[in-house]
C-alpha cells in the first residue's frame, strides 16, 4: 500500500487595507481576475470572481468616461465571471461594486480585509 504524505494546508496572508488602497489593489491587478466581497443596497452580501478592463459588449462609452463616472459615484466596474444572463444562457457581465460596502479583496494568494 502506497504510503501518502499530508497536504500542507495553503498559507494565505491577510493584510488590513483602507478604501482608497482597496481601489489601488483592484487598479493594480491589470485585468487578471481577482475575488471580491461586499454588501449589495438590499443588505444581502456578494462574492464575486471579476476582473477590470473587460471590453467585451460594450458601446457608446470610453474606458475614461466610465472611470471618470464611476469615481463620481463611488462605485467601480467589473466584469462579473457569475452573472447569468436570462436572455441566452451565457456567463458574465457587467457589474458594480459600491466602494464603500467593499468588504474583503483577493488577489494573488493574499486576502485583503477592507477597514470601515
Amino acid at each position: 500500500m502506497e504510503r501518502r504524505t499530508p497536504r500542507r494546508p495553503v498559507k494565505r496572508s491577510f493584510v488590513t487595507l483602507t478604501r482608497l488602497e482597496a481601489r489601488q489593489i483592484i487598479e493594480s491587478t491589470n485585468g487578471k481576475l481577482f475575488g471580491v466581497t461586499f454588501a449589495k443596497k438590499n443588505g444581502d452580501i456578494r462574492d464575486m470572481a471579476c476582473r477590470i478592463g473587460v471590453a467585451k459588449g460594450v458601446k457608446g462609452t470610453s474606458e475614461r468616461d466610465r472611470r471618470l463616472e464611476d469615481l463620481q459615484h463611488g462605485v467601480m466596474t467589473v466584469y462579473d465571471f457569475n452573472a447569468d444572463f436570462k436572455q441566452n444562457n451565457e456567463k458574465g457581465g457587467f457589474r458594480r461594486i459600491n466602494m464603500s460596502a467593499l468588504k474583503r479583496i483577493q488577489f494573488a494568494g493574499t486576502e485583503y480585509i477592507v477597514e470601515r
